[in-house]
């Protein structure tokens, strides 16, 4: 070979090579590689990553004259967009993650510290649930793992609620509501309100979870406000739904009310509001697995799923 057409190739393998090692540096460097940083840092220095690439391409491509030194850019600029691109997305949701893992954390410790002030640990309460719809949607988590996330939070935040010694004896919420003075309270919204909307529920702490507390207190304050026909058609329509049951003792009508009322809180973090004609699809569903559940049959997806081959 030709010594100027050695020097002309080895001009242009140098080329590429600088714009190769441009690319590694900039991704794999100890000193601030991109591959290395992580959650928000690298969401927030992509976009300079990807500035000092295309300002120091330019100075290597300054110093050659090949005809396809441009193309050659551009590709290696690809390339590194590629990469920066992939690693962005996944510590973008890691940077979420990271928030939200914060939010409930201060949530919990916003418990601890409030735990005197009803309004304020409520107001913590639901923010968390809102924090656990938010992470749902942003990592796609399907309602099984929303769940596990609920649960999880339930139990941490009602520890926190109760974490003196003295608290958890002899006044520590339960595991699980008294069945029969659940329906009692229950039927008082519909039979005698005014008796329903003066009970101290503070004095049901050792027979209710705390869920079911809560979830009595939100009603409380319900029926004082425009929704109150609203709170009252759907325990009607719940009743209903017990009736075509036929449901007879109080441990499956505790299940089924809890089980309703968890399909609507689901409904709700997921689509940020409720109709009646939404609560009606789920207490249809809710009762066609009901009802399995007390046969020990699988009719309800059996049917999905047969309909769903037609």
């Amino acid at each position: 070979m030709e010594i100027t057409n050695v020097l002309k190739s080895t001009s242009y393998l140098e080329f590429i090579n600088e714009l190769d090692n441009l690319v590694y540096e900039l991704l794999y460097s100890q000193n601030g590689g991109y591959i290395n940083l992580d959650s928000k840092d690298a969401v927030v220095e992509a976009k300079n990553i990807i500035e000092k690439f295309s300002y120091e391409a330019s100075k290597i491509r300054k110093k050659v004259d090949f005809e396809n030194a441009d193309s050659i850019v551009k590709d290696k600029h690809k390339e590194l967009l590629n990469q920066v691109e992939k690693h962005y997305n996944k510590e973008a949701i890691q940077w979420a993650d990271n928030v939200y893992q914060d939010m409930i954390e201060n949530c919990l410790m916003g418990v601890s510290i409030n735990k005197e002030d009803k309004e304020s640990t409520d107001k913590l309460y639901n923010r968390g649930l809102c924090a656990i719809s938010w992470i749902k949607d942003v990592k796609n988590l399907n309602d099984e793992e929303q769940k596990k996330l609920v649960d999880g939070f339930n139990s941490e935040f009602f520890d926190n609620l109760y974490s003196n010694e003295e608290e958890y004896i002899p006044n520590r919420a339960p595991d699980q509501s008294n069945c029969t003075i659940f329906l009692e309270i229950r039927n008082l919204i519909t039979e005698d309100e005014n008796h329903f909307l003066t009970l101290d529920l503070s004095e049901f702490s050792s027979v209710l979870t705390q869920k079911d507390i809560l979830y009595f207190s939100g009603i409380q304050k319900e029926l004082a406000t425009y929704k109150k026909t609203s709170q009252k058609d759907e325990l009607f329509l719940i009743d209903s739904a017990m009736e075509i049951l036929n449901l007879k003792n109080n441990e499956d009508k505790y299940s089924f009310v809890q089980q309703i009322n968890d399909d609507f809180l689901l409904f709700m973090t997921n689509n940020k509001k409720i109709e009646e004609k939404d609560k009606i699809t789920l207490v249809k569903r809710r009762i066609g697995l009901f009802g399995d559940k007390i046969s020990k049959e699988t009719k309800y997806y059996k049917k999905l799923l047969t309909s769903s081959n037609e």
